[in-house]
């Protein structure tokens, strides 16, 4: 299986990217191969690098796999509900793993582009692809991310009761089953959990 290498002089700071949304299919492939392997890449990378996060947690190695969620989130340029979706998810990994740098460069770039609905951080979206989340483009409830060592206190209070164990969560995620999203979102509730408890960066 080929391994893309990512470009190293395309990545910008947060403060450098457009401030609109647009859909990856007015753009070329960001990652060399097609948009069918960008839309994989932007939608079931997040939750993989989440789930090896939490894996290694609480070694140093975990922050291995948040910085490479972070490195494929430098390559999109344009803010839309494709990034949003991992940037998301790289605010939770970050957390799990203790990888500050990483959680900075997510909450930077939701914020410099107008913030997200709190019910997308506290309810992160399991599955992305053309047709964007109802939640992304609503105006209600806007909010900027909390910085790191506030986000125990800023998502806590409002995050969904735990569902089954996490071993039967992640089999029905990620393996062939009758209803993989409620295993994905039941997924989600425990690495919001797990990353309420990581506080100090490594």
């Amino acid at each position: 299986m080929g391994v893309t290498r990512l470009n190293q002089s395309r990545l910008k700071p947060p403060e450098q990217l457009a401030p609109h949304c647009c859909s990856i299919d007015s753009r070329e492939p960001f990652f060399g191969l097609s948009r069918d392997h960008d839309r994989v890449m932007l939608s079931e990378f997040p939750l993989i690098l989440a789930l090896l996060c939490a894996a290694f947690s609480p070694s140093s190695h975990s922050a291995y796999f948040s910085g490479r969620l972070a490195l494929i989130l430098k390559e999109i340029r344009n803010f839309s509900h494709f990034n949003a979706h991992g940037l998301v998810w790289l605010l939770i990994a970050s957390r799990i793993a203790g990888d500050q740098e990483s959680y900075e460069f997510a909450r930077s770039t939701i914020n410099v582009n107008g913030g997200l609905p709190f019910e997308l951080v506290t309810t992160p979206s399991v599955f992305v692809d053309d047709e964007q989340d109802p939640r992304f483009p609503n105006p209600q409830n806007i909010v900027m991310i909390a910085p790191y060592d506030e986000w125990r206190a800023w998502t806590e209070p409002q995050l969904p009761d735990l569902g089954d164990d996490l071993l039967s969560n992640l089999l029905e995620a990620f393996l062939v089953t009758d209803d993989p999203e409620r295993g994905r979102r039941a997924f989600a509730s425990h690495c919001l959990r797990m990353a309420l408890h990581r506080a100090d960066p490594m």
